[in-house]
Protein backbone atom coordinates (compact mmCIF):
# COMPACT_ATOMS: atom_id res chain seq x y z
CA UNK A 1 0.00 0.00 0.00
CA UNK A 2 1.04 3.75 -0.52
CA UNK A 3 1.83 4.30 3.28
CA UNK A 4 0.66 1.81 5.97
CA UNK A 5 1.23 5.29 7.86
CA UNK A 6 -1.68 6.39 6.24
CA UNK A 7 -3.86 3.71 6.84
CA UNK A 8 -3.19 3.67 10.54
CA UNK A 9 -4.27 7.35 10.69
CA UNK A 10 -7.26 6.64 8.96
CA UNK A 11 -7.97 4.04 10.94
CA UNK A 12 -7.68 5.28 14.71
CA UNK A 13 -8.88 9.08 13.40
CA UNK A 14 -12.16 7.35 12.36
CA UNK A 15 -12.59 5.05 15.12
CA UNK A 16 -15.80 5.02 16.84
CA UNK A 17 -17.39 6.71 13.68
CA UNK A 18 -19.37 5.66 10.18
CA UNK A 19 -17.26 3.33 8.34
CA UNK A 20 -15.77 5.55 5.42
CA UNK A 21 -15.15 2.48 2.16
CA UNK A 22 -13.52 3.32 -0.71
CA UNK A 23 -15.09 4.48 -3.58
CA UNK A 24 -16.03 2.06 -6.12
CA UNK A 25 -13.97 1.59 -9.31
CA UNK A 26 -15.07 3.67 -12.36
CA UNK A 27 -18.21 2.85 -14.31
CA UNK A 28 -18.46 2.39 -18.05
CA UNK A 29 -20.29 5.52 -18.42
CA UNK A 30 -17.60 7.50 -16.33
CA UNK A 31 -14.76 5.72 -18.68
CA UNK A 32 -16.74 6.82 -21.54
CA UNK A 33 -17.17 10.27 -20.25
CA UNK A 34 -13.46 10.60 -19.58
CA UNK A 35 -12.38 9.51 -23.19
CA UNK A 36 -14.79 11.41 -24.16
CA UNK A 37 -13.44 14.48 -22.86
CA UNK A 38 -9.65 13.90 -23.28
CA UNK A 39 -10.60 13.41 -27.53
CA UNK A 40 -12.19 16.78 -26.85
CA UNK A 41 -9.41 18.29 -25.24
CA UNK A 42 -7.12 16.77 -28.22
CA UNK A 43 -9.31 18.03 -30.71
CA UNK A 44 -9.28 21.81 -29.69
CA UNK A 45 -5.23 21.76 -30.35
CA UNK A 46 -5.88 19.78 -33.69
CA UNK A 47 -8.59 21.30 -35.59
CA UNK A 48 -9.57 24.58 -37.28
CA UNK A 49 -12.86 26.33 -36.40
CA UNK A 50 -15.64 24.31 -37.88
CA UNK A 51 -13.87 21.08 -38.85
CA UNK A 52 -15.84 18.32 -37.21
CA UNK A 53 -14.21 16.10 -35.36
CA UNK A 54 -13.43 12.27 -36.07
CA UNK A 55 -14.68 9.33 -34.55
CA UNK A 56 -11.80 7.63 -33.06
CA UNK A 57 -12.04 3.94 -31.13
CA UNK A 58 -9.57 4.64 -27.97
CA UNK A 59 -7.64 1.98 -25.95
CA UNK A 60 -6.63 2.71 -22.28
CA UNK A 61 -3.38 2.19 -21.41
CA UNK A 62 -0.24 2.77 -19.48
CA UNK A 63 2.74 5.12 -19.53
CA UNK A 64 4.74 2.00 -21.27
CA UNK A 65 2.35 1.72 -24.32
CA UNK A 66 1.44 5.53 -24.39
CA UNK A 67 4.26 6.36 -26.05
CA UNK A 68 4.16 4.62 -28.86
CA UNK A 69 1.50 7.39 -30.32
CA UNK A 70 4.51 9.17 -31.79
CA UNK A 71 5.65 6.16 -33.91
CA UNK A 72 2.10 6.27 -35.57
CA UNK A 73 2.48 10.29 -35.96
CA UNK A 74 5.96 9.87 -37.40
CA UNK A 75 4.57 7.31 -39.96
CA UNK A 76 1.75 10.02 -40.85
CA UNK A 77 4.14 12.68 -41.55
CA UNK A 78 6.43 10.25 -43.74
CA UNK A 79 3.29 9.54 -45.80
CA UNK A 80 2.02 12.73 -45.66
CA UNK A 81 4.63 15.25 -46.18
CA UNK A 82 5.72 14.02 -49.92
CA UNK A 83 2.43 14.45 -51.02
CA UNK A 84 1.74 18.23 -49.63
CA UNK A 85 5.39 18.75 -51.16
CA UNK A 86 4.49 17.47 -54.85
CA UNK A 87 1.27 19.85 -54.75
CA UNK A 88 1.30 23.03 -52.90
CA UNK A 89 -1.14 24.44 -54.51
CA UNK A 90 -3.92 26.63 -51.87
CA UNK A 91 -6.87 24.00 -52.62
CA UNK A 92 -5.19 20.71 -52.45
CA UNK A 93 -2.72 22.58 -49.21
CA UNK A 94 -6.15 23.07 -47.42
CA UNK A 95 -6.77 19.77 -48.01
CA UNK A 96 -3.82 17.88 -46.70
CA UNK A 97 -3.54 20.30 -43.69
CA UNK A 98 -7.18 18.51 -43.06
CA UNK A 99 -6.30 15.29 -43.55
CA UNK A 100 -3.34 15.27 -41.92
CA UNK A 101 -4.90 16.94 -38.45
CA UNK A 102 -7.48 13.98 -38.95
CA UNK A 103 -4.30 11.50 -38.68
CA UNK A 104 -2.42 12.99 -36.12
CA UNK A 105 -5.35 13.20 -34.06
CA UNK A 106 -6.02 9.52 -34.59
CA UNK A 107 -2.93 8.66 -33.72
CA UNK A 108 -2.91 11.02 -30.36
CA UNK A 109 -5.86 9.79 -28.90
CA UNK A 110 -5.87 5.89 -30.01
CA UNK A 111 -4.06 5.37 -26.71
CA UNK A 112 -5.29 7.47 -23.56
CA UNK A 113 -4.24 7.14 -20.25
CA UNK A 114 -5.86 5.76 -17.47
CA UNK A 115 -7.40 8.12 -15.18
CA UNK A 116 -5.33 7.12 -12.54
CA UNK A 117 -2.70 7.77 -14.31
CA UNK A 118 -3.35 11.33 -14.65
CA UNK A 119 -5.11 11.60 -11.25
CA UNK A 120 -8.04 12.03 -12.83
CA UNK A 121 -10.80 11.00 -10.35
CA UNK A 122 -14.60 10.84 -9.90
CA UNK A 123 -16.91 12.62 -7.99
CA UNK A 124 -16.91 9.53 -5.39
CA UNK A 125 -12.98 9.49 -5.29
CA UNK A 126 -12.17 13.20 -4.84
CA UNK A 127 -15.21 13.38 -1.95
CA UNK A 128 -12.68 10.48 -0.36
CA UNK A 129 -9.92 12.63 -1.00
CA UNK A 130 -11.52 15.09 0.75
CA UNK A 131 -12.32 13.45 3.59
CA UNK A 132 -8.85 12.63 3.85
CA UNK A 133 -7.71 16.37 3.60
CA UNK A 134 -10.03 17.79 5.96
CA UNK A 135 -10.07 15.28 8.43
CA UNK A 136 -6.67 14.23 8.43
CA UNK A 137 -4.26 15.61 6.64
CA UNK A 138 -5.16 19.67 7.87
CA UNK A 139 -5.15 18.52 11.23
CA UNK A 140 -1.62 16.10 11.14
CA UNK A 141 -0.06 19.43 9.06
CA UNK A 142 -1.54 22.19 11.78
CA UNK A 143 -0.01 19.69 14.78
CA UNK A 144 2.89 20.31 13.17
CA UNK A 145 2.65 24.00 13.33
CA UNK A 146 1.99 25.10 9.46
CA UNK A 147 -0.70 26.51 8.02
CA UNK A 148 -2.68 25.37 5.56
CA UNK A 149 -5.04 28.74 4.58
CA UNK A 150 -7.73 28.03 2.93
CA UNK A 151 -9.76 24.93 2.54
CA UNK A 152 -12.10 24.78 0.19
CA UNK A 153 -15.89 23.31 0.57
CA UNK A 154 -16.76 19.71 -0.44
CA UNK A 155 -19.00 20.93 -3.50
CA UNK A 156 -15.87 23.04 -4.48
CA UNK A 157 -13.45 20.07 -4.44
CA UNK A 158 -15.73 17.12 -5.51
CA UNK A 159 -18.67 19.49 -7.58
CA UNK A 160 -17.66 17.00 -10.86
CA UNK A 161 -15.35 14.69 -11.69
CA UNK A 162 -11.46 15.14 -12.94
CA UNK A 163 -8.63 16.91 -11.31
CA UNK A 164 -8.08 17.20 -7.58
CA UNK A 165 -8.60 21.54 -7.37
CA UNK A 166 -6.80 21.86 -4.14
CA UNK A 167 -4.22 19.75 -1.97
CA UNK A 168 -3.15 20.90 1.53
CA UNK A 169 0.57 20.81 1.25
CA UNK A 170 0.27 23.33 -1.76
CA UNK A 171 -0.38 25.90 0.31
CA UNK A 172 3.01 25.17 2.26
CA UNK A 173 5.52 26.84 -0.16
CA UNK A 174 8.68 26.33 -0.67
CA UNK A 175 10.28 27.63 2.22
CA UNK A 176 10.19 24.95 4.34
CA UNK A 177 14.04 23.06 4.33
CA UNK A 178 14.31 19.53 2.66
CA UNK A 179 14.89 17.84 5.67
CA UNK A 180 11.76 19.53 7.63
CA UNK A 181 9.59 19.06 4.53
CA UNK A 182 10.75 15.14 4.44
CA UNK A 183 9.77 14.72 8.12
CA UNK A 184 6.41 16.32 7.66
CA UNK A 185 5.41 14.34 4.74
CA UNK A 186 6.32 11.01 6.73
CA UNK A 187 4.15 12.00 10.21
CA UNK A 188 1.52 13.58 7.73
CA UNK A 189 0.97 11.59 4.47
CA UNK A 190 -0.28 13.35 1.12
CA UNK A 191 -2.79 10.91 0.27
CA UNK A 192 -5.07 8.56 1.80
CA UNK A 193 -4.85 4.72 1.69
CA UNK A 194 -6.74 3.49 -1.13
CA UNK A 195 -6.40 1.04 -4.01
CA UNK A 196 -7.55 4.10 -6.67
CA UNK A 197 -4.50 5.61 -5.56
CA UNK A 198 -1.51 3.11 -5.73
CA UNK A 199 0.93 3.31 -8.81
CA UNK A 200 -0.49 1.15 -11.65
Amino acid sequence: MRNLLAGAVVALTLAGCAHVSEPPPLTQAEIDAYVDQEQAAQWFYFAAEGWEQPEVDSRLVGWSDYTRSTDCQDAVYQRILPVYLSDISDERSAQIDRELSNELFACQVALILYPDEVEYYTTAQLSFIYDYYRDILVPCLQTQGLDVGYVPPREEFAGEAGFAPWDPYSELGADLPPSRATEIRQRCPALPDADFLEPR
